[in-house]
């Protein structure tokens, strides 16, 4: 299974990046053109292909990269992540709010990389513009979504998130899920996922650390 996950974990990381970088090199691709406007245009195209590709790097670093045990990341730094691969995703916002009685480190790099993993689900869930609202507290995470367009729940991968899945069922689609079960329970928690009113509630508890985290989707 680790095997599996791990080569369908740099599928999904080669799948999400092949698109950035071919708009990069077809951007570069216009740069000896005869018509100035068009090399002008290939130049703007290549510059904000580049900075979003480099947003990208970084975001699945942090997701699905090796920490040291020792490694930490402050919520500064978390936001920036966060915010350069959202501004490359169409009309969508995000805002943070972080309780005064809270330390601004992380406790663990496994817990920034469930933070990422979060902010891709509720990701999933917008199809044409919308937001996302991060709250942290002492002993809770929510993070709640709006969206113009919102897609449903799909079930089998919220069966994936709660309760894992078998080996053979993992796939590109479904890789995320299972990389987010993985970290659920390295963390000793377990993920609760159901309709409220106008959406969708995600509700990671925790089994064994003191923290628990609740992530709400809504419209």
């Amino acid at each position: 299974m680790d095997l599996l996950l791990s080569q369908m974990v740099s599928a999904k990381f080669s799948h999400e990046m092949s698109g950035i970088l071919g708009a990069v090199y077809n951007s570069v691709g216009y740069l000896n053109c005869p018509d100035e406007s068009v090399r002008l245009k290939s130049i703007q195209l290549a510059s904000h292909a580049s900075k979003a590709a480099i947003a990208r790097l970084r975001f699945f670093r942090e997701l699905y990269g090796y920490s040291l045990p020792e490694e930490k990341i402050d919520f500064g730094q978390m936001q920036s992540v966060i915010e350069g691969f959202l501004a490359d995703k169409r009309n969508v916002t995000v805002n943070f709010q972080i309780a005064d009685d809270i330390s601004l480190r992380l406790r663990s790099p496994n817990h920034i990389k469930l933070y990422l993993c979060l902010v891709t689900l509720c990701c999933e869930h917008i199809w044409d513009g919308g937001n996302i609202s991060l709250q942290f507290s002492k002993f809770s995470v929510s993070a709640k979504v709006t969206a113009n367009n919102m897609s449903d729940i799909n079930s089998k991968r919220v069966d994936i998130l709660t309760r894992g899945g078998r080996e053979q069922d993992m796939s590109i689609h479904n890789v995320h899920e299972y990389y987010t079960y993985f970290l659920i329970r390295s963390l000793g928690m377990r993920a609760i996922v159901r309709r409220i009113s106008g959406g969708i509630c995600y509700l990671l508890d925790a089994i064994v650390h003191e923290q628990g985290f609740r992530i709400c989707s809504k419209v």
